[in-house]
């Protein structure tokens, strides 16, 4: 070789033309070689210089040959790899699992294979080039190094958990963690409580009370092509108004805070509303569906309320069944005051001559007792068919006596 030892001083050594050395140079790159003379050792840097000179070196010095390349070596361009997410999944690089984020150079022009593959409850999206999407999303790909190259695995979940809560009042459902495929679409259906209202719902941390969908009290609310995950919560409150409802039951009529009554109406809640009963000519008010007997009085509804106002004839009147009277007989049905202690019935005919009479308990709220009354005057004898008049006298706590209305009654024998 040429930097080998030399022999001793004034001596020269012949590099015959059948002797050579070779250096390996980068891949393509060409080179021409000349003898140099330097007191340093030469380093070959693992190339073969081929060597074909012949020249005589003097043993003071030191000869080492020298490579003179006539182009640069090939470029090199830097791969880097990354996933996003990071736990979205894996990347092959040339077939092997890279190290994420992985990265390494390779010289121009050089074939690169990438697969991505999705870990489970993940699904590969496509690949990012240089902050470029491909299209369509295939999950092998072969890179050519042309340029330094940033390649991303995008992935996303397979699915997403949409997490769904009520405060105290109601409820949502489906409730807790709701696992939703992507893509797909998602229903949710608020539930006040009876006497309570949806006050709020928030999607995501926003409020979302403006896209509810109402039906029968309750809400809807619908996530449409689910493509990440959410947070569904819902409030509820007291109304600021309740329902007021009174029920009027006979001859009579109920005045609201000085107004006529005419059906179901919103009054805040918590606050007072005056109530008035008011009986029809020749009625009587009976009391309120509580017990409370004063035609007048207020309540304060904290929820929707109903209130009954009973109403009677003064007194309660007696009805017949059927009517008219047929020769089989009929039943008298009645209704008293709850104060009535007894009660007389008695038929007339049309002339004013009383043809029967007889004592009722109040309590049974008919006569007779059982069976049926057959149209008979008080000495047996059977009544014709005709018109005939009904009075009836009632006896009070108090010693008082009140009359129904005279009721006209028919027999049709």
């Amino acid at each position: 070789m040429a930097h080998a030892p030399i022999g001793g001083a004034g001596s020269w050594i012949e590099f015959d033309i059948t002797d050579y050395v070779e250096a390996r140079s980068a891949e393509g790159a060409a080179f021409s070689i000349a003898v140099c003379f330097s007191h340093e050792d030469y380093d070959s840097s693992n190339r073969r210089i081929r060597f074909r000179s012949t020249d005589h070196v003097y043993a003071d010095e030191r000869p080492f040959l020298e490579v003179h390349y006539e182009d640069e070596p090939p470029p090199r361009y830097t791969l880097a790899v990354s996933a996003d997410p990071g736990e979205g999944g894996t990347v092959e690089v040339d077939g092997m699992e890279a190290s994420l984020p992985y990265e390494k150079t390779y010289p121009e022009s050089t074939s690169v294979e990438l697969r991505a593959a999705p870990r489970a409850g993940w699904e590969f999206v496509h690949w990012e080039i240089n902050e470029e999407g491909i299209a369509p999303p295939e999950r092998l790909i072969t890179l050519v190094m042309d340029g330094n190259t940033h390649a991303v695995a995008r992935f996303r979940p397979s699915e997403y958990v949409i997490t769904a809560t009520a405060g105290p009042g109601g409820a949502i459902a489906p409730a807790g963690e709701v696992h939703v495929p992507h893509g797909a679409r998602q229903d949710f259906t608020i539930i006040p409580e009876a006497g309570r209202e949806i006050s709020e719902v928030t999607v995501d941390g926003r409020s979302a009370f403006d896209e509810l969908v109402w039906q029968n009290g309750k809400a809807t609310y619908t996530f449409a092509d689910v493509a990440s995950d959410h947070t569904i919560h819902a409030w509820f409150a007291d109304p600021p108004y309740v329902t007021l409802t009174v029920e009027i039951v006979g001859p009579g009529r109920v005045e609201l805070n000085g107004e006529p009554y005419r059906g179901p109406v919103p009054v805040p809640r918590a606050s007072e509303a005056r109530l008035e009963a008011l009986p029809a000519q020749g009625g009587a008010f009976a009391g309120w569906g509580d017990g409370r007997t004063e035609p007048t009085r207020t309540i304060v509804p904290a929820e929707d309320t109903t209130v009954r106002a009973y109403f009677r004839t003064e007194p309660d009147c007696v009805a017949l069944g059927p009517h008219p009277v047929p020769a089989e007989g009929a039943v008298w049905w009645y209704s008293f005051p709850s104060d009535a202690v007894a009660a007389t019935l008695t038929l007339f005919a049309v002339d004013g001559t009383p043809l029967y009479s007889a004592e009722v308990d109040p309590g049974t709220g008919r006569y007779p007792a059982a069976g049926r009354w057959e149209p008979r005057d008080a000495q047996g004898r059977l009544l014709g068919s005709g018109l005939y008049l009904l009075l009836v006298q009632v006896r009070h706590e108090g010693g008082q006596v009140s009359r129904c209305p005279v009721v006209q009654v028919v027999i049709d024998r």
